[in-house]
């Protein structure tokens, strides 16, 4: 009976373990699952083709006193035109290229269709851009900067210069400095080292980006300099600018350093 009786719990036992053992795998398998399906990528919905007509009145509804109704506008319009190679020969640029270039056209709206031209790179884009640069508007202006920040084109330098130099608009200039800093082109340097000597603090800052962003040792002495303002956003542009001015040389001139004994 007592080896009966320590069979039978052994086996309860082994059961035990068994199923135990069993659980826990179907548990990691469920979270492994569940883990799997949270990682899958959603599918986004098509935006729904939009006519000529549609765009208008989207556009016009940009300019809305209503925030509500310009916010849904913008959504819309961005979830239509971001990334669609298909719509630069399409008759739906109609209405972006008329209100782009109308110089009476709601700020926001004049704005929006200047970024579409640009990041979608439609012919023509960069004289619309290089226009809107005179606009009555700043914030137009800043848009037509920001869209040449896109087409990255080193002829434009020279028209980004100028309005550096000579608009009232902290807003356009900061978003001239950030398209200068993005095309990389020496040509700028100049004009940006001058900004930042006789801007305030924000310029400064925004100077010193774009100065980093190109590496040209001509503004290395500012960068240093910068080291020791007292504001704290120049001292991360001015320590950024000459981690790049490090990096600069570095592909210029790739041996390895030589260490004394």
């Amino acid at each position: 009976m007592a080896g009966s009786h320590s069979i039978s719990l052994l086996f309860v036992v082994f059961l035990t373990i068994t199923v135990g053992v069993v659980v826990r795998a179907w548990r990691r398998e469920a979270r492994t699952q569940v883990q799997k399906e949270a990682e899958r990528p959603t599918p986004q919905p098509v935006p729904a083709p939009l006519s000529p007509e549609d765009v208008d009145r989207l556009l016009d509804q940009l300019g809305s006193s209503n925030a509500a109704e310009a916010k849904s506008a913008d959504r819309k319009l961005g979830e239509y035109f971001r990334d669609r190679a298909e719509s630069r020969s399409s008759e739906i640029l109609r209405p972006i290229i008329n209100v782009a270039t109308r110089e009476g056209a709601h700020d926001a709206a004049r704005g929006f269709c200047l970024g579409v031209l640009a990041a979608i790179q439609v012919p023509g884009a960069r004289q619309i851009l290089l226009n809107a640069l005179r606009a009555q508007s700043p914030e137009v202006r800043a848009a037509a900067a920001q869209g040449l920040w896109h087409l990255r084109d080193p002829t434009t330098v020279a028209s980004l210069i100028e309005v550096l130099l000579n608009d009232s608009s902290y807003e356009v200039k900061s978003s001239v400095t950030s398209t200068l800093g993005w095309i990389k082109s020496p040509e700028a340097v100049p004009a940006l080292m001058f900004y930042f000597e006789k801007g305030d603090k924000r310029a400064k800052v925004d100077a010193m980006w774009a100065l980093g962003a190109i590496g040209d040792p001509r503004s290395l002495l500012l960068a240093r300099a910068a080291l020791a303002h007292r504001y704290r956003r120049l001292r991360e542009a001015a320590k950024m600018a000459l981690g790049q001015y490090d990096f600069q040389r570095r592909e210029r001139d790739p041996r390895p350093e030589k260490y004394l004994p």
